[in-house]
């Protein structure tokens, strides 16, 4: 029998989580949506990582763990949880803090959160890339630091310093998913010739 495993991304917004599941994504790695009240535009980024609902739908859904932020509410059901780990051996989602702990008691060993780590700076210039207007930045750099959203860490099993590029990121989050291997010797050093 194989043993599946949720891989939960959590950080604070600019940390590059959203990208780091979609290039997983366009890989093949199975990712688990959550539900959700938060609007999404048609050009929005996270549009494919969330399942958009209205709050009184939203309010009559059953969901094992349900979390808010900035004002909205996002949600997951058990059962997508438990068919994903039926038919995936790995599978991605994004959580925030306060779910943590809902997820752990439902899938014990089964579940790896990883925090992803960037500084101000970096934060900062990937919300400018994302046309977050100043003010917003710094709405947002003020939750972040209001809420604790960079000790996160301290209910990670592992931590991705994601300050470069997305590529050296992806790289560290598919070793973490056992999904690397060792080159042979002879592969290996024709690599460190090049």
């Amino acid at each position: 029998m194989k043993t599946s495993i949720l891989y939960a991304l959590m950080g604070p917004r600019g940390a590059g989580k959203s990208t780091l599941v979609k290039m997983a994504m366009d890989m093949g790695i199975n990712y688990i949506p959550a539900y959700t009240t938060e609007w999404l535009h048609g050009r929005s980024r996270r549009g494919r990582l969330l399942n958009r609902m209205e709050p009184e739908e939203f309010s009559r859904e059953r969901f094992f763990a349900q979390t808010g932020w900035r004002g909205y509410q996002y949600g997951w059901h058990k059962q997508d949880i438990l068919d994903a780990m039926a038919e995936y051996r790995c599978n991605l989602i994004l959580l925030n803090e306060d779910a943590v702990p809902s997820f752990r008691a439902l899938l014990r060993r089964n579940l790896v959160v990883i925090h992803l780590m960037a500084d101000y700076t970096a934060l900062i210039e990937r919300m400018t890339a994302e046309k977050v207007s100043p003010e917003q930045i710094q709405e947002e750099l003020r939750y972040i630091e209001e809420n604790k959203i960079l000790d996160g860490w301290k209910q990670a099993d592992y931590i991705i310093k994601n300050m470069g590029s997305k590529e050296t990121a992806f790289q560290q989050l598919l070793a973490i998913m056992g999904l690397t291997q060792p080159l042979p010797q002879e592969k290996f050093i024709e690599q460190l010739k090049d």
